[in-house]
């Protein structure tokens, strides 16, 4: 240690353009100057510095109690203040930043070093500095004189600035029962579904909805309930429910598809008769087709609109008591979960002899 203090050179007053904010520990103190303890720490040699009133002891003492740098010195060169900057070349530029230090080499105001206490623009800084021989003190610089920082020495200045913390990464939230869907799935009858259960369960969980169709999101579908129309007739729906709280990950689920049904069983092609209206002839009538389809077809024969008795099947055959007359048919089509609707044929010509 004694070799390399004896490397530093006395330094002189820094001349700059400047205000002088506070001059002597007591008096820069009662003004609310710190000087970050170094009053009471003045006789320990930081980074091998001269003990005492200095500028190089005083800004290595900040370096590491300040901004958290290690009691070593960093580099061989950075003994005598005028060397500090040039040693350092690699971090050095001119851009101040709080906790950088203000560095003098040859030029005005040489042989010196401080401590950036504030910026206040790019052309103006406060420094706290400790003068060989001097007194500690806070100065205001400007850019507008001649004795502005030759350069400014970025050893560790990212220690002072206040970081924006990383947060916790968000916990994931699980389902522990799934959401249903209530009510069957038919034209102009609302349906609702449940937010279902999930863990870790809370209060502060929020639930929102999404219907869709066909795997299509409906406008407007983001209610609990919902009410198929017209034109879903057949088509699949679903709905995707999102589970979302404060410091969990958004969640979602999709209750999978049903196919919306008429509220009564749909006529897609009506019954019709086939075969020839002829007294001995047998007459066939076709069942239609229905949506959804019937569980079973029900049939009865009619001359000239009177019911036939006894023709119950889904043939008859005329006789001579049927002949000038025109037959019809009627199919009942039976589903257990809507009621039954009749459909009739058109009328056959008249039954011929």
């Amino acid at each position: 240690m004694l070799l390399l203090m004896a490397l530093i050179t006395p330094l002189g007053r820094a001349d700059a353009a400047v205000s002088m904010l506070c001059t002597g520990y007591s008096a820069c103190a009662s003004g609310g100057y710190s000087d970050g303890g170094y009053a009471k720490k003045q006789g320990t040699s930081y980074w091998a510095m001269y003990t005492g009133t200095n500028c190089t002891n005083y800004v290595a003492y900040r370096l590491v109690t300040t901004n958290g740098m290690p009691n070593l010195r960093p580099a061989a060169g950075v003994g005598n203040a005028r060397d500090w900057g040039t040693t350092m070349a690699s971090i050095t530029n001119s851009t101040p930043t709080v906790g950088s230090v203000a560095w003098w080499g040859s030029g005005v105001g040489g042989n010196h070093v401080a401590y950036v206490e504030k910026v206040v623009s790019s052309t103006e800084i406060w420094v706290s500095e400790s003068n060989w021989s001097g007194a500690f003190d806070w100065r205001k610089i400007t850019k507008t004189g001649s004795g502005w920082p030759q350069g400014f020495i970025h050893f560790a200045d990212k220690a002072t600035t206040p970081t924006t913390p990383t947060p916790a990464p968000a916990k994931p939230m699980t389902i522990s029962q799934a959401p249903e869907m209530s009510g069957i799935p038919t034209v102009g009858v609302p349906l609702s579904v449940g937010s279902g259960t999930w863990s870790p369960a809370s209060s502060a969980t929020t639930y929102s909805y999404q219907w869709m169709l066909d795997r299509r999101a409906v406008s407007g579908g983001t209610s609990s309930t919902f009410t198929p129309t017209e034109a879903m007739l057949g088509r699949s729906l679903s709905v995707k429910v999102t589970a979302k709280r404060s410091g969990y990950t958004t969640t979602s689920t999709t209750v999978h598809g049903v196919d919306v049904w008429p509220v009564t069983l749909r006529q897609q092609q009506a019954p019709t008769i086939s075969g020839s209206p002829q007294v001995g002839q047998r007459l066939s009538v076709s069942s239609g087709v229905w949506f959804p389809q019937p569980d079973e077809h029900a049939y009865r024969w009619l001359a000239n609109g009177v019911v036939i008795t006894g023709a119950t099947g889904a043939s008859f055959t005329p006789t001579a008591a049927h002949r000038g007359q025109k037959v019809t048919a009627e199919v009942t089509a039976r589903h257990p979960d809507y009621d039954q609707v009749v459909a009739r044929t058109v009328p056959t010509a008249a039954v011929a002899p």
